[in-house]
């Protein structure tokens, strides 16, 4: 992520993908991420990299500046996959 660019808030965590919400686009359908997050599974904090393949962008119609923007993981190691369920459920 460049700094340019702010940081991004996630929304919504699944273990197949993510909701996030940010201040201005910074991509477009189908690109491909590398996404790093912070989870807290079982209590110890962990840093998540995953790469994913932007699913859908949408500027908010109301003029709030937000933009929300949803993304599939692809290629989620057993690790990263262990982590996701923690949190999730």
């Amino acid at each position: 992520m460049s700094p340019e660019m702010g940081r991004r808030k996630i929304a919504d965590l699944s273990v197949g993908g993510a909701r996030m919400i940010s201040p201005a686009v910074f991509a477009q359908k189908s690109d491909e991420l590398k996404l790093s997050f912070r989870v807290n599974p079982a209590g110890m904090e962990v840093y998540v990299t995953v790469k994913a393949k932007v699913r859908a962008v949408q500027e908010d119609d109301a003029g709030s500046g937000r933009v929300t923007t949803g993304v599939e993981f692809t290629d989620l190691g057993e690790q990263e996959r262990l982590y996701l369920t923690t949190v999730v459920y």
